[in-house]
């Protein structure tokens, strides 16, 4: 332990002082970091001598400042050091691609059953069919537009959410059969939902991957930077 002047009031102090013991000023020179005598502390793993602020919640690496300042801090209290945080964007670029696939398949089959609805009408009226038998026809097409989504949410164990209680896992056949009834009961109204909400995601997978991509190359430079001071 060094002694020095305080910059305001000119009086003795010790340089590892966080603030002057007789004016209160602060020191400039106090590194928080820095464990005084005796004190109990979690080392940093980089820097063992200095105090960890941070721990990566992903691979338990202590951080003290200086290593936890490009650290990112989640709204839900996650902590990630630089290089699992560049996994983790990379990890969501890749999943936000898969959603962007779903997607473009997912309107794709909605344009399809579509044309053909359409289609199908047109030709229920040039053979001057009822009205009622051309609005059953439109729905009757309509109705196979809405069943990728359903299977969908079959598959990924979210039907239930729509379809109430629905215990997918056990009867593969009813559930079926039960999707199929939805279905027809629901036609181009589910349909249209779902297609709007698949452009919404795409909208959403876009402006997502500009934004991992940014944060992947601004990473991979930080950690780039590290490895090599290292």
């Amino acid at each position: 332990m060094a002694i020095m002047k305080c910059p305001e009031c000119g009086k003795e102090m010790s340089d590892k002082a966080e603030k002057c013991p007789n004016c209160g000023a602060p020191n400039p020179n106090f590194d928080p970091d820095i464990p005084r005598a005796g004190e109990l502390f979690t080392p940093c793993t980089k820097h063992p001598d200095r105090k960890a602020k941070l721990t990566c919640s992903v691979c338990g690496k202590h951080m003290c400042t200086v290593c936890a300042v490009d650290s990112i801090t989640m709204n839900d209290g996650t902590v990630y050091c630089p290089e699992c945080y560049l996994e983790a964007v990379k990890k969501e670029k890749k999943q936000l691609k898969r959603s962007q696939i779903f997607s473009y398949i997912g309107l794709a089959w909605f344009s399809f059953f579509l044309i053909v609805a359409i289609g199908a009408s047109i030709y229920s009226v040039t053979q001057s069919a009822p009205f009622g038998m051309v609005l059953l026809t439109f729905w009757f097409y309509m109705a196979f537009a809405s069943l990728l989504p359903l299977f969908g949410k079959m598959f990924m164990n979210t039907a239930g959410t729509t379809l109430g209680a629905l215990e997918l896992h056990k009867n593969f056949w009813t559930t079926v059969f039960i999707l199929l009834i939805y279905a027809f009961i629901a036609g181009p109204i589910a349909a249209v939902i779902a297609a709007v909400n698949r452009i919404k995601n795409l909208k959403a997978c876009k402006e997502g991957l500009k934004n991992d991509d940014a944060a992947i190359e601004k990473y991979e430079k930080i950690v780039a930077e590290r490895a090599a001071a290292a």
